[in-house]
């Protein structure tokens, strides 16, 4: 993911009366090889939080970025979203819909101190952004046949991936946040983007993920790198520490 995003509660939950059963998830393929050096690598990245609503939310420049690419992965947390969030002038998307997205650009010396996205709605967003400079690399990729979603007041759409909306509500809310598998054209970089809402904090990365950053306030999210040998990765499954109501889970590879 991507332009704009934001996290709404389930329309339907579990019983009190009776205990969630986690939706069966494939298993989690670990990595399989480093790549040699001169690859992709995350090198540097930042982490903001707005607990407030705001019609605005500012990420800084993370250090030692001129040159490299930048990712900035962004979620917006309201309620019932009409209108997607604006990303900062030069930013491009990958993946995204109403309620979370992922965005990348060139960095360059004249690059300004800090980012702003902007909310679509009125009232404005919760926030959380994390920006990742990724050195060794000149483009973004997620998976395949992922539709951008511009819904007003969904999660997430029913085929974006990562969605487990649907098994949630319909087989009660569990504790793993599997990430579609991504093909890569040769062996690099993978770096997933997990988030859990009410809440499935802290969330620990899958099995040979490095982590890259991990929060637990009005949501909570990690992320990670790895690096894969050519071909799919795999599901790759977080497990948050207590039963979740919504998440998103997504991979992204580099050239």
């Amino acid at each position: 993911m991507l332009a704009g995003a934001v996290l709404v509660g389930c329309t339907k939950s579990p019983s009190s009366t009776q205990s969630p059963t986690p939706p069966t998830t494939p298993p989690t393929t670990p990595p399989t090889t480093t790549p040699p050096g001169g690859k992709a690598k995350v090198v540097n990245d930042v982490v903001a939080l707005d607990p407030h609503f705001s019609r605005s939310f500012t990420i800084n420049q993370p250090g030692g970025a001129a040159g490299n690419l930048l990712v900035a992965y962004v979620v917006a947390v309201g309620s019932h979203p009409d209108k997607q969030s604006v990303p900062p002038a030069g930013w491009h998307a990958v993946i995204y819909n109403l309620h979370a997205g992922i965005w990348y650009r060139k960095a360059s010396s004249s690059d300004p101190p800090s980012w702003t996205w902007h909310s679509g709605h009125a009232r404005g967003y919760r926030w959380f952004g994390e920006i990742l400079v990724v050195s060794g690399a000149t483009s973004i990729q997620a998976a395949s046949g992922q539709p951008l979603c511009t819904r007003p007041g969904d999660f997430v759409c029913d085929k974006y991936a990562g969605d487990v909306r649907s098994t949630c509500l319909t087989s009660g809310c569990g504790t793993q946040l599997p990430a579609p598998s991504v093909s890569l054209q040769r062996s690099g970089l993978v770096i997933g983007f997990w988030v859990a809402h009410r809440p499935a904090a802290p969330i620990q990365v899958p099995s040979g993920f490095e982590k890259i950053q991990s929060v637990d306030v009005f949501l909570a999210e990690a992320s990670g790198s790895a690096d894969f040998s050519k071909g799919p990765t795999g599901v790759q499954s977080a497990t948050g520490s207590r039963l979740y109501v919504h998440g998103i889970a997504q991979l992204v590879t580099f050239t």
